[in-house]
């Protein structure tokens, strides 16, 4: 049986896990483990939710036009990558890890979409 944490727990806890790891059983790594990966799943599945209706919007408003499938990957790599930051408490290796990519990846993706740090508290919730 586990335990259900609400986001704001998942954070303070990922935080606290970073800080102290000795600090916690093995039993609460794992369920603050999964709690991490569930919060990151859905964060994807509105992410994805959200390109699916933009993609629905701009077919129907260009539906002579072929959509960009660069410009489309970019903003939906924008938009995750902005919410991984924004749930990592603008942790990069953190972000990272829920990302599943290496942090190099990351911070090639963070520079060449032009992300900063500050800028991750809003950037792609429209």
């Amino acid at each position: 049986m586990s335990e259900v944490f609400s986001v704001g727990e998942v954070e303070m806890n990922a935080e606290a896990l970073q800080s102290e790891p000795q600090a916690y059983p093995e039993s609460s790594l794992d369920e603050l483990a999964l709690a991490v990966k569930i919060n990151c799943l859905k964060t994807l599945i509105h992410a994805f939710l959200a390109e699916v209706e933009h993609i629905e919007q701009t077919r129907s408003l260009n539906s002579g036009n072929l959509l960009n499938l660069r410009e489309e990957v970019r903003r939906f790599e924008l938009n995750l990558i902005s919410s991984a930051l924004k749930q990592s408490g603008n942790d990069p290796a953190l972000a990272a890890r829920l990302l599943g990519i290496h942090l190099n990846t990351l911070n090639s993706k963070v520079k060449s979409y032009g992300i900063s740090v500050a800028q991750t508290s809003g950037a792609g919730e429209e």
